[in-house]
């Protein structure tokens, strides 16, 4: 099989697609308000928590899109070691690598 080892999720990292309620913040954030204007403050609280959290690891993510597919198409395989090894040396390689190994 070609690629679609997980579902190409690549692509929606690097398009920042999240589930269907995430993409629908401000829903969402009317939630929020709406909760909040009738004395559920804390679950108003835990619902922009949740949209914070969303962005934050859409953020962690995004820099992986790459690597990501890189494993799906050596899970797949479509790309040999050699290339799954470039990929991860090149991931690594990254400013914006958090998950660098030292």
């Amino acid at each position: 099989m070609s690629g679609g080892s997980f579902g190409y999720l690549h692509n929606s990292v690097r398009w920042g697609v999240t589930s269907e309620v995430f993409n629908r913040a401000d829903m969402l954030e009317k939630m929020a308000e709406a909760l909040e204007e009738h004395g559920a403050e804390a679950e108003a609280a835990t619902v922009r928590r949740a949209l914070a959290l969303a962005g934050e690891g859409a953020a962690l993510l995004e820099p992986m899109a790459d690597l990501f597919k890189a494993m799906e198409w050596w899970c797949s395989a479509d790309y040999t070691d050699e290339q799954w090894e470039e990929a991860l040396a090149d991931h690594r390689a990254l400013p914006t690598n958090s998950s660098k190994e030292d």
